[in-house]
């Protein structure tokens, strides 16, 4: 989805962001094994405003994936500086609004009993008000 781009753009020009992540913010999953990493998914909701037809609302899930508990929660924190309340033109689409509509949850994963593997993540949900594309 093309509100997807945005996203990344959004976060790819932050500096916190880039500080942490470097490049690996990827749609869906990860296509590597480096992290930390944040990965996005995007929705198209059916509800839009009657008296703004010119809007579309999406519901963004972003994951923040991290072997170190500090690092996972630092990058969150740059996710949503970036993007929480935010608006403007990523990636060449126009978006009227981010707003975060859930409180981030965390939670921690390993691989077998690895304790050597342990991978740390929060999640964060958004939901993201862009205008239509104008046709050419």
């Amino acid at each position: 989805m093309i509100i997807g781009n945005a996203i990344f753009a959004k976060l790819s020009e932050s500096d916190q962001v880039k500080t942490i992540a470097g490049d690996r913010i990827y749609p869906i999953v990860s296509s590597d094994d480096k992290y930390p990493l944040i990965v996005y998914e995007v929705s198209r909701q059916t509800n839009e405003m009657l008296d703004r037809p010119d809007l579309i609302n999406y519901t963004v899930s972003i994951t923040v994936v991290s072997q170190k508990y500090a690092t996972t929660c630092t990058l969150a924190n740059a996710v949503i500086d970036a993007l929480d309340r935010k608006s403007g033109t990523w990636g060449g689409i126009e978006i009227r609004k981010c707003n975060m509509t859930e409180s981030t949850s965390e939670d921690a994963y390993s691989e077998g009993s690895n304790i050597e593997s342990i991978f740390y993540t929060q999640d964060q949900t958004y939901s993201v008000w862009a205008y239509k594309r104008k046709e050419s």
